[in-house]
């Protein structure tokens, strides 16, 4: 009552425990006193090094100072709050727009791997790496879809799996060789034009391929109108001969139900000779450096291409 301050005279009456005070201050003590018509807060520590009674050392200030300030803090938890969830969503939204094209172009590759060419292009996209990859990615499936249509699919596929040393070696092996050839093709394409020789060419090629592949076999080359193909050279094949026997088969089927449209349709009728041959050749790279075939060479491919030669009498036609 000798101190001449209302607010501190009532420290001790209608003492409130302000226990989130005490923790944000560090205090050992807070509450809250009516004084004055206003409310205030008292802090303080109790300290009991200085004798044998404990001294009490605090302040006391307007509690309207701690409600700003714990509205202050308050609205940063808000602002912060809606400013983390919105980042998340922004990242999630991010996250989504990367995600759609990384794996469209890891897929594109995957296929580009393998060899499959047939896939449509990749969409274009907002984020400029991404669509230059994409755009990257389809430019080379282009390229290399026509790549394919000048190399085997099976034995490019055959020699990345097998890796540097199956490109780089020769090897012997037993196989069965086939040379087909359109018997009296160069005389009947001096009547036609240049699409229409192509056009014929193309189809008769077509089907005799789907016949070879269906049955294992590979086409080595086209040469002119004649088609060399090959059984056992990419991976071994002790049936190799069985197989290449089964090919003709279905050459002759295709060839007889393919005339069989052409007079339906007043196209030309095509005969074929076909020379087939078993034995042992040499497969590996065959050429100059930056030109080379791979491909198989030895008597066996030459017997095969001499029966075909002396077929003229045993001409397939349907």
């Amino acid at each position: 009552q000798d101190i001449h301050d209302p607010v501190l005279q009532k420290i001790w009456s209608g003492q409130i425990d302000m226990l989130a005070a005490r923790a944000m201050l560090g205090s050992d003590g807070a509450h809250i006193v009516e004084a004055e018509d206003r409310r205030w807060i008292f802090v303080y520590r109790r300290l009991s090094s200085y004798g044998e009674t404990p001294w009490i050392v605090g302040r006391y200030f307007p509690f309207d100072q701690v409600e700003t300030e714990v509205n202050r803090i308050r609205v940063s938890v808000i602002v912060g709050g809606i400013s983390l969830i919105l980042s998340l969503l922004v990242a999630w939204r991010l996250g989504t727009l990367i995600r759609r094209p990384l794996l469209a172009i890891g897929n594109a590759a995957s296929r580009l791997r393998n060899l499959d060419f047939d896939t449509p292009p990749l969409e274009r996209t907002r984020l400029r790496e991404l669509d230059d990859a994409a755009q990257a990615i389809n430019a080379a499936n282009a390229a290399l879809r026509w790549f394919g249509n000048y190399v085997p699919r099976k034995l490019v596929n055959r020699l990345v799996r097998e890796g540097e040393d199956a490109i780089n070696t020769s090897k012997e092996r037993d196989v069965t060789v086939m040379f087909t050839d359109l018997v009296g093709f160069t005389a009947m394409s001096e009547q036609w034009s240049a699409k229409e020789t192509a056009d014929i060419l193309n189809e008769h090629f077509a089907l005799v391929t789907a016949c070879i592949e269906s049955s294992g076999g590979i086409v080595d080359k086209f040469i002119g109108d004649a088609v060399m193909a090959v059984w056992g050279a990419i991976k071994r094949d002790e049936d190799h001969a069985t197989h290449a026997c089964r090919a003709v088969d279905a050459i002759c089927k295709a060839l007889a139900a393919d005339n069989a449209r052409h007079m339906m349709l007043g196209k030309p009728i095509l005969r074929m000779r076909i020379g087939l041959h078993s034995g042992p050749v040499v497969i590996g790279n065959i050429g100059a450096p930056g030109r080379i075939n791979y491909t198989v060479v030895g008597d066996t491919v030459n017997t095969a291409q001499r029966l075909e030669h002396l077929g003229h009498d045993h001409q397939l036609e349907g």
